[in-house]
């Protein structure tokens, strides 16, 4: 996808942080970055409008059609690990760093809400070599939620859990997703990258 005169190519890194009460990024924020990303599939949620005919005389007299809206997107994503931390971050329950054991959340339980931030590497045109990345374009969910990933474990084949990001509207202005092109580095954070 050319933007710009750039070229987006593979998903680099992804970090996530709960968000407030107020549904807010915490002044202080804790991201946690992932830098094992395998593919993010973004797609659209949409909402159809209704349409109304109004029939008089065996024909058609008028018709009236609700515009299409876009309520959010749900991101289907895709890690090459299977980070407990990460987890306990987007889908909830505990994650117990001493002995490396998750726990889901129980029944009922309030799922945690949590913004996330997906980095895309940017090309120039006729670009050949992987290290010629330009820079990042970042796609920001700024209200997310998720639960458990699914994931397939068989002979010969490694295990990737897919979770599914539901982002949506949050209060005030926070918008579902937003882009920023021409990020010059990917960030340092906490995370399975250390």
């Amino acid at each position: 996808m050319a933007v710009n005169g750039s070229i987006l190519y593979g998903t680099r890194y992804l970090r996530v942080v709960q968000l407030d009460a107020e549904g807010k990024i915490p002044d202080n924020p804790e991201w946690y970055g992932v830098n094992t990303p395998q593919q993010a599939n973004v797609q659209p949620q949409i909402v159809t409008g209704q349409q109304q005919e109004l029939r008089g005389g065996d024909r058609l007299i008028a018709t009236i059609t609700e515009s299409d809206e876009v309520s959010g997107v749900d991101i289907s994503f895709q890690d090459a690990v299977l980070d407990g931390k990460f987890l306990s971050i987007v889908a909830g329950g505990t994650y117990d760093e001493s002995t490396k054991t998750y726990t889901p959340p129980a029944m009922g339980e309030a799922k945690p809400k949590f913004a996330a931030e997906l980095y895309v590497a940017e090309y120039e045109e006729g670009s050949s070599e992987e290290t010629d990345v330009v820079g990042y374009t970042v796609f920001r969910f700024g209200n997310c939620s998720a639960t458990i990933p699914q994931f397939q474990a068989q002979g010969r084949a490694f295990l990737a859990p897919q979770f599914t990001f539901r982002a949506r509207d949050g209060r005030g202005s926070v918008r579902f997703m937003t882009f920023q092109q021409g990020v010059q580095s990917l960030p340092q954070d906490n995370g399975n990258g250390e």
